[in-house]
């Protein structure tokens, strides 16, 4: 579930600022996705709400329904990432190691939850 604020948090463990929350949106697949085909970021800016954190480029002939190679006219943007300006993957921490690391750390100098407590825990 990703977090959401104004304020792009950082990791707790090791300070670093934690990643976007980003989705793919993929151009020209009128089934599974969108069927324009943009050639250039600003056209794709142009169709979607959000930030555009990333670009893959493909290189394509729409007449001829294959790759085409040495003709960069026939470039456009396969998909991009797309961030909402506000969501973020994790409040407090950059991955999963340095969660871990932080409650080791906790656990080393004493601190403990209200339920190792209400359970006995010394």
């Amino acid at each position: 579930m990703p977090y959401k604020s104004d304020t792009q948090p950082r990791c707790r463990y090791c300070g670093e600022l934690i990643r976007k929350y980003t989705h793919t949106v993929w151009f020209n697949r009128p089934r599974s996705g969108r069927p324009e085909i943009p050639r250039t970021k600003e056209e794709a800016q142009k169709l979607i709400n959000g930030v555009i954190t990333s670009v893959r480029w493909e290189r394509y002939d729409p007449d001829a329904l294959c790759k085409v190679v040495g003709k960069p006219e026939y470039d456009y943007i396969d998909w991009i990432g797309v961030w909402d300006g506000e969501s973020y993957v994790h409040e407090f921490f950059c991955n999963g190691e340095h969660a871990k690391q932080f409650a080791n750390l906790m656990a080393s100098n004493g601190h403990v939850t209200r339920a190792y407590l209400d359970k006995g825990g010394a």
